[in-house]
């Protein structure tokens, strides 16, 4: 029984699990399996199995406080994952709803595959740099919110110049948001700019642009080519190098304590393991069935049997708490001694340094008055 419970042993299973059930996962969704009208095997399957994640959740939940649950990002990662899996399934049991739970199980199933980022943690060449891939996402996020700022301000001008009285909002997106911003990735797009009606591309004939949908043509190409100028600055050699700079800085800083932070991150997932149940998902059902009927046989059906009750009277805890405070003082006066001790001895050589340079001082003082008695001969 040791040895089932024992954390490498758990981490094992559980990751042999979570494999087959991606390997299910995968297989439904690149199956025809969503394509029929009730649900088949496999699915019911994955509902069990994604049943005992929730369960697991829970009892995670209520076991370290929701507190402290909701403080790990991973804990989060699996409510999204179980979150949209639960959608999709009940959108699939729709009679309209398939194409729209196929693409959010697909999400979720994106979200189960980024969930093996975390049992890469424990291993030493692996684990730093999922670290790494965490602090970097938090630096595209900032970079991310800056790149917003000014793609709206280049998106919103560009378009006010270029393509003026537009009322297409499908056209304003699509000049505001789409094309800026795969301009930063080298998609220009200067055919759809430098173009006028005469290449029979684009149309400046109002009626045809809302009844017939043709392409409008651009008006001013030459501030809007020295606006994209002006982006491409700003966006790639700007935002991009700095996105650099910010991720050289955090792989450096990461690398610097390589070793502390895989330790770190080794005990807690070591720790995590010592806590979980012996059986992995979907089995891990039994251990919960198993748990919750001792928890109902000693807290419910045995609430009036006698106990063992360890307590003591205030009496008792007056005099515990006296001879906790006797041996707190007793140790701390005994590291005071040792202290002076120690510090006596680390002076000790420092002191006979200085009564040996005295000692001399005394003797060449003794000799100089030697030197100037006279010496008187005797007759």
């Amino acid at each position: 029984m040791d040895f089932v419970q024992a954390p490498r042993v758990a981490f094992c299973q559980y990751l042999m699990f979570y494999l087959l059930f991606l390997a299910l996962f995968s297989y439904m969704m690149l199956s025809d399996q969503l394509a029929s009208r009730w649900p088949q095997e496999v699915e019911y399957v994955l509902m069990v199995w994604v049943a005992t994640f929730i369960a697991e959740e829970i009892r995670e939940m209520i076991a370290h406080s929701p507190k402290r649950y909701f403080r790990v990002p991973w804990n989060w990662n699996d409510i999204f994952n179980l979150t949209l899996f639960t959608v999709g399934m009940i959108l699939r049991l729709t009679a309209f709803g398939r194409n729209e739970a196929r693409i959010i199980l697909a999400f979720s199933l994106f979200g189960f595959y980024f969930r093996l980022l975390h049992e890469l943690t424990p291993f030493k060449f692996t684990g730093p740099k999922v670290l790494m891939v965490g602090q970097m996402i938090l630096d595209v996020l900032v970079i991310l919110t800056i790149m917003i700022i000014l793609l709206l301000a280049y998106g919103m001008s560009t378009t006010a110049i270029l393509y003026p009285h537009t009322s297409d909002p499908v056209s304003l997106v699509t000049s505001i948001i789409y094309r800026p911003y795969f301009q930063i990735y080298g998609e220009l797009a200067l055919d759809s700019i430098d173009v006028t009606a005469d290449d029979g591309g684009c149309t400046t004939n109002e009626t045809a642009i809302q009844l017939d949908g043709a392409m409008r043509c651009p008006e001013h190409v030459g501030w809007g080519v020295f606006c994209l100028a002006l982006w491409m600055i700003l966006s790639n050699a700007l935002l991009l190098n700095l996105l650099i700079a910010m991720f050289s800085n955090t792989y450096e800083r990461v690398n610097e304590k390589n070793e502390l932070f895989w330790r770190f991150m080794r005990y807690s997932i070591t720790k995590e393991y010592y806590k979980k149940p012996s059986l992995a998902p979907p089995f891990i059902i039994i251990v919960h069935f198993w748990r919750l009927g001792r928890f109902m046989f000693r807290n419910i059906w045995t609430w009036n049997s006698p106990t063992l009750k360890l307590g003591f009277n205030e009496d008792q805890q007056r005099h515990i708490k006296a001879l906790e405070k006797q041996v707190v003082y007793d140790y701390i006066m005994k590291k005071r001694q040792d202290e002076q001790e120690q510090d006596r001895k680390e002076q000790m050589p420092d002191r006979l340094d200085m009564l040996e340079s005295q000692l001399k001082l005394f003797k060449s003082h003794v000799d100089e008055r030697f030197d100037k008695v006279p010496v008187r001969v005797l007759p």
